[in-house]
């Protein structure tokens, strides 16, 4: 397995991102609780959506990355840290998406422990979170594999195409890596 890279988005990368996207439309959307408009299909829908994503991480909001192959640069997917909460809990939940077809091989797994590591030292989160469905049986592995733990079960918490699904809650804590 060719090694990887977790790192910040560039203006330079939105034309390997929109491609990611159209060529993983109907993958992603599998689990995705919002659909995106068609607007987001475009250059100029993923170039603001990397300046959203720069003002998001300087507001310490949601920080996001890219998933990169090491040595050939290739965007294979991005991972995300939303939902950023500080103070008293200084907690995150993560989010990613892998390319359909560097699926299955580790790369998920090595992606979020990369990501876990910034998480920790760089943006100095005590706690993470993560929600996959039961159904999404790939992501419930990734998350087990880089050490989160079975916190709890939500059911019908999260709409998805219409329909209300449920969510099997993992965290994983700084103590923990």
């Amino acid at each position: 397995m060719e090694n990887l890279v977790v790192k910040e988005f560039t203006q330079e990368d939105a034309p390997a991102l929109l491609q990611m996207y159209i060529d993983n439309k109907e993958y992603f959307g599998k689990w995705a609780p919002i659909k995106p408009d068609v607007s987001f299909y475009t250059l100029e829908g993923q170039l603001d959506k990397l300046k959203t994503i720069r003002t998001s991480a300087e507001n310490d909001e949601s920080y996001s990355y890219g998933i990169f192959l090491k040595e050939s640069n290739t965007l294979i997917g991005d991972i995300n840290f939303a939902f950023v909460t500080r103070g008293a809990l200084q907690s995150a939940m993560i989010g990613y998406g892998l390319s359909e077809k560097y699926a299955g091989n580790g790369y998920a797994t090595k992606a979020v422990l990369l990501s876990l590591e910034l998480a920790f030292k760089t943006l100095c989160f005590h706690r993470v979170s993560a929600g996959a469905e039961p159904e999404n049986k790939g992501s419930l592995r990734v998350l087990e594999k880089a050490g989160f733990k079975r916190e709890g079960y939500s059911p019908k918490i999260l709409k998805v195409d219409g329909q209300w699904r449920d969510t099997v809650n993992m965290a994983i804590l700084e103590d923990y890596m």
